[in-house]
């Protein structure tokens, strides 16, 4: 046995020889990020190791395999950050009455996760958490991937989830001045692979064609069943899943915005780690889910975070291709989250720094240029800067969400100019620049600003509705795999290329009044 001292947390532990750094910290409670579910490319869980022969290496912990004795020191930008603020957004607070004695509403994010308290005044109190399971990937085909290769891994993940939900109700009940055992019932929303881990059902077939979900409905349990401190008699209910990766986080936001009340086709987006997309043609609702991947949540980008206090969230470059930032609580800049990325790359392009297809034009002169691994990147502020890699991870993104929106309408025999409101759901959306996003092409730029509406977390929202309402969609529904579309690959291809100057008649965007905040869902 060796023995491992974790300096920041003054913590010992004894292990076997061979055993992963990463998974040790895991272990006793210690959340080092592996945000690429330790596949070891991300390089986001650097630990500094001093070995009893005096060396010191810094080096990924989830590659760093115990065969002596060794001291270990984790930068803070490694560890995973725990202060996630909740925003609610435009949703109604008590959009259709309240609980008789007291509920909760769970979003399970794939980044993080919020839960509310009602009773029958409202809502009572709100708390938002890390989703702990990002030790184990940042996104859900990460986490899939850890359960196909090592099986224990989905007893670990339902262990944390539950733990966490605890942690959250336990919370909730102290704020109001109540006991956790008041709490009666639990309504759940979250994405397929969230509500699969909640309820400890393998979500292994979603790693393989067809991605057909095994499970689409689930049976109310009692609070007792699964381990959480409420009324152990008390109903936990989850919202279903509209088929494939489109989960209960989308039915829920179906039932928050009464989508399904409209005459005119409305267009339903969720931008998080997987972005999802529910299209009601006023006949049917078509659903269909797109990977977006982590980038918004800060995975995968060099001086990527979470938006936690000292993220950089505004960029404004100038005339004289200076760039300013504005930072979470105005503190020392951390790294730079999902909004601050949209805002970077916008102007960028618009200081014609960089070009539609998302390559940086050094030519263009700017002290902010910057060389990373001997490859160009752009200086953000202090030792933060943007990198090519970085930027490309943002193309797949919003390239990924603007094919998938596309392709759905033109399955429905759709153009952009019918759709009469597009809702933008999660709390990512209330903290981004709307203008930049069109620029981007993340938000169509065919569509008039005035008809997009930010409408913040509505899978709390709906899972809220649920929780007083008990009733689900009842209307038409269609799913439909995207990938499997033969023009998928070229229209994907197609949509990586930045929009740009192509919207607002080519002038820069301006910045909205809407204030900065900081992202709920993933």
């Amino acid at each position: 046995m060796f023995s491992v001292h974790f300096h920041f947390a003054d913590l010992t532990v004894h292990v076997a020889p061979g055993a992963r750094l990463s998974d040790i910290a895991a272990d006793v409670g210690l959340a080092i990020r592996t945000d690429c579910g330790a596949s070891g490319i991300c390089g986001k869980c650097k630990a500094i190791l001093h070995f009893p022969d005096g060396r010191t290496v810094e080096q990924p912990a989830c590659q760093t395999f115990i065969d002596s004795d060794l001291e270990v020191t984790i930068p803070e930008a490694s560890l995973v950050k725990r202060d996630v603020v909740v925003q609610l957004g435009s949703t109604p607070q008590n959009p259709t009455g309240t609980v008789g004695g007291y509920g909760a509403a769970f979003d399970i994010g794939t980044t993080t996760l919020a839960m509310e308290l009602i009773d029958y005044r409202g809502v009572v109190a709100v708390v938002g958490r890390a989703n702990p399971q990002r030790v184990f990937g940042d996104d859900i085909i990460s986490r899939i991937q850890k359960v196909i290769e090592y099986p224990a891994a989905l007893h670990a993940m339902n262990k944390a989830i539950r733990s966490t939900t605890n942690e959250m109700l336990q919370e909730l009940a102290a704020a109001a001045g109540i006991d956790a055992a008041a709490i009666d019932e639990l309504s759940v929303a979250g994405n397929t692979v969230m509500e699969y881990l909640f309820h400890g059902i393998d979500p292994s077939p979603l790693g393989f064609v067809p991605f057909t979900p095994p499970v689409t409905v689930f049976p109310e349990r009692r609070a007792d069943e699964l381990g959480l401190c409420m009324n152990p008699h008390g109903a936990v209910r989850t919202l279903p899943i509209l088929g494939g990766f489109v989960g209960g986080d989308l039915t829920a936001g179906v039932l928050a915005m009464n989508v399904t009340t409209e005459n005119k086709p409305v267009l339903l987006i969720d931008i998080g780690t997987n972005g999802e997309l529910v299209l009601w043609t006023g006949k049917e609702l078509l659903a269909a889910a797109t990977a977006a991947g982590p980038a918004f949540e800060g995975a995968r980008i060099e001086h990527g975070t979470l938006a936690v206090p000292g993220a950089i969230e505004r960029v404004a470059i100038d005339a004289w291709c200076n760039a300013t930032v504005q930072t979470i609580g105005n503190r020392p800049a951390i790294g730079i989250c999902g909004s601050g990325l949209i805002d970077a790359i916008s102007e960028l392009l618009y200081r014609r720094l960089m070009k539609s297809n998302g390559r940086f034009d050094t030519e263009v002169p700017s002290r902010h240029w910057t060389t990373a691994n001997g490859k160009p990147a752009f200086l953000l502020d202090g030792s933060i800067y943007l990198t090519q890699r970085d930027v490309q991870q943002v193309q797949l993104a919003s390239g990924a969400v603007r094919a998938g929106t596309r392709l759905l309408l033109e399955h429905a025999g759709l153009s952009f100019d019918e759709i009469e409101t597009i809702y933008v759901a999660g709390g990512f959306g209330n903290s981004i620049d709307p203008k930049h996003a069109r620029w981007l092409g993340l938000l169509p730029p065919e569509v008039p600003l005035e008809q997009i509406k930010f409408c913040g977390n509505t899978s709390l929202a709906g899972a809220r509705r649920f929780l007083v309402e008990r009733q689900p969609l009842n209307c038409p529904v269609r799913h439909l795999e995207l990938a499997s579309f033969p023009e998928f690959a070229a229209v994907f291809a197609e949509s990586m290329v930045f929009p740009a100057s192509s919207s607002d008649n080519g002038t820069r965007p301006q910045r909205s009044a809407r204030k900065p905040g900081m992202d709920a869902d993933g």
